[in-house]
Parts: structure tokens; C-alpha cells; sequence
């Protein structure tokens, strides 16, 4: 990641609190903005899920949702880019 000079992440995984959590601590430590999509990880239970959610927030993470990072990413709908993440949008 250092290698690319892009400070903002956008992280999911399949464990919120194994395969997310840690490396977002990480990358909050290196000065990294990061953005965890709720919606697109989940834990073996809710309890476990809203934890982790809530110490990566409280660490500094953003928690969104896969559609919030879209529209994010998108800017303008009206552009080439946002044309094609609106059909993302729609298959969902």
C-alpha cells in the first residue's frame, strides 16, 4: 500500500473481528484513513460483529456501507466512472 502514495483504504473481510479488525488497527497506526464496510463482513455472532465495529470506530475507522463507499467513489454520477458504478448499484 505505501507503494501506491494513496492514504485512504476502504477494507472488508470475511470476520469482522479476525480478518478486519487487526489490519485496520494497523493501517490506523500508519496514517492511513481507513473506511470498514459493515454491510460487507460479518462475524459468527452480532455480539462479536458490533465489538469490533465499535473499537475500530473508536480507533479512528470509518464504518459505511458498501453502497456509501460507491457513491463516494462515484463523485460524479454523471461521469463515465459514476455511469459505471451505478450499475453496481442497481445489481444490488
Amino acid at each position: 500500500m505505501k507503494g501506491t502514495g494513496r492514504k485512504k483504504m476502504f477494507v472488508a473481510g470475511i470476520t469482522t473481528e479476525i480478518c478486519v479488525v487487526f489490519p485496520v488497527l494497523q493501517m490506523l497506526d500508519e496514517g492511513y484513513e481507513v473506511q470498514v464496510s459493515a454491510d460487507a463482513s460479518a462475524s459468527w455472532s452480532k455480539y462479536g460483529d458490533d465489538l469490533a465495529l465499535r473499537r475500530m470506530e473508536k480507533a479512528g475507522a470509518i464504518i459505511t456501507t458498501v453502497d456509501e463507499i460507491i457513491s463516494e467513489l462515484a463523485i460524479d454520477w454523471t461521469s463515465p466512472n459514476g455511469n459505471k458504478l451505478r450499475g453496481i448499484l442497481d445489481y444490488h
